[in-house]
């Protein structure tokens, strides 16, 4: 029996996901101009249509495209939020000079940048960047935190500010040294400034736990 026009296919969400991470890489590629549908359907090897069948336009593609990248990187995300070494003093230096690593090494920056140079100031495509890149890694660091509180081994704090003043920095650095050039003009070590960040947060943490406790 013929599909009904407008109906799914049985497969549907498995070759939307599919078709999405094939499509990641185009749609959010920094080095030229942003893909149009066309031009995202000739990478994909499949025709307007059928985009637009799975997507509806560039927006759903790039919607679709963050969602993937989210389920995709789950699993890192859940073993960042639950480590194995509960000392903060080695923890979260390591956490942001990994960071570093898989910004420069995996790809993240690339689709960090990319995902960022769509989304800003755009109605749909800036809270999906929101939702699906930005805040699971910003939440599981929140969730670190809230580990590392529970355990005793930091004083209570405002997690979701800590998360943004651990992350916030180094982001802005490695945005700045790799995706804009300014290692060309004024050079960074990145990984050494992570560290060096990591201990004046910490020290930040500590100090007004350590304020709280005395009043």
């Amino acid at each position: 029996m013929p599909r009904t026009a407008g109906s799914r296919n049985h497969d549907y969400e498995t070759s939307r996901q599919a078709l999405a991470r094939a499509l990641a890489p185009a749609l959010l590629d920094t080095s030229g101009e942003p893909n149009t549908l066309k031009g995202l359907a000739g990478v994909a090897g499949v025709s307007v249509p059928t985009l637009r069948h799975y997507f509806g336009d560039r927006d759903g593609v790039f919607s679709a495209v963050l969602a993937v990248i989210r389920g995709d990187s789950a699993p890192y995300l859940e073993r960042l939020a639950r480590p194995s070494d509960a000392d903060p003093d080695v923890l979260l230096p390591d956490l942001l000079v990994e960071t570093t690593v898989v910004w420069r090494r995996y790809g993240l920056g690339r689709l960090f940048a990319g995902g960022l140079a769509l989304g800003l100031e755009h109605d749909t495509r800036g809270p999906s960047f929101v939702e699906d890149l930005l805040e699971p890694f910003l939440q599981a660091v929140e969730r670190l935190l809230d580990e590392l509180i529970a355990a005793g081994r930091l004083p209570a704090a405002d997690t979701r500010a800590a998360a943004l003043s651990l992350l916030g920095p180094v982001v802005l650095a490695l945005l700045h040294q790799d995706n804009l050039g300014g290692v060309r003009c004024r050079p960074l070590d990145v990984a050494a400034y992570a560290r060096a960040h990591a201990r004046i947060v910490l020290a930040g943490l500590r100090a007004a736990g350590a304020g709280g406790a005395t009043q």
